[in-house]
Order: C-alpha cells, then sequence, then structure tokens
C-alpha cells in the first residue's frame, strides 16, 4: 500500500461517523490509486 493511499484510508476512517462526506470523498481518492478496484461512491 503506498503512503498516499494510507493516507487517504486513514482520513477516511477519522471522518468516517461525524462527516461521511469527506469519509466517501477519502475513500474514492484511496481507492483511485488501485487500478482493480476503480469504484465511485456518490
Amino acid at each position: 500500500m503506498t503512503l498516499t493511499k494510507s493516507k487517504y484510508y486513514f482520513e477516511a476512517l477519522d471522518f468516517y461517523p461525524y462527516n461521511l462526506a469527506e469519509c466517501m470523498e477519502a475513500l474514492n481518492y484511496a481507492l483511485s490509486y488501485e487500478p482493480e478496484t476503480q469504484t465511485a461512491f456518490v
């Protein structure tokens, strides 16, 4: 796992229970670094 991807996963965890919009945005960024899991959560 790359450093950038890890950063966004941890960011999503920080936002999770309180700010779902920011959580989903961070997950989208993290998943965009992995070609086989390019799913958009909108």
